[in-house]
């Protein structure tokens, strides 16, 4: 069965997270850190501000039973990399961000929430390129959403 796209508007919902963390007070980027996070000044030895990446899992899904349509309904998953200075603070992070996902106060433009799915992802993993050690942990959500009614 071949794929097909499931819905052209992935990267609204990759913005609409990150505006929905940012606004809480998390900060957060697409694909990157964001500015004004990480270490405050000499690494090791200042505050560290604790920051989400986002990124885009997928947007594909297998048609069913050979149906050649293209689907109103999205899917995307999107995961949540939350970085800290040890792994308590990863931590703590991530269940902020699980926190505001799974509320029911996301929303994307022009859609409809039907819901947002948390899959557990990787935790306390300690990146190795980075000194000191930097720590982050790791969740996937898929958000579910129908165009919004006019």
């Amino acid at each position: 069965m071949t794929a097909i796209q499931v819905d052209l508007d992935i990267a609204e919902h990759l913005r609409a997270t990150r505006d929905h963390l940012t606004a809480n007070g998390i900060p957060a980027a697409l694909g990157r850190k964001p500015p004004d996070t990480g270490w405050t000044a000499a690494p090791g030895q200042s505050p560290f501000v604790a920051y989400v990446v986002l990124w885009r899992i997928s947007a594909l899904e297998a048609p069913p039973f050979g149906l050649r349509v293209r689907h109103t309904e999205a899917r995307p998953a999107i995961q949540t990399s939350c970085w800290g200075a040890n792994p308590d603070q990863a931590n703590d992070l991530l269940d902020e961000v699980k926190t505001l996902m799974l509320n029911g106060s996301l929303a994307v433009p022009g859609r409809k929430i039907q819901r947002v799915i948390h899959e557990p992802g990787a935790s306390d993993v300690r990146d190795p390129d980075s000194t000191p050690p930097l720590y982050y942990s790791a969740d996937r959500y898929r958000i579910w959403s129908l165009p919004a009614p006019p």
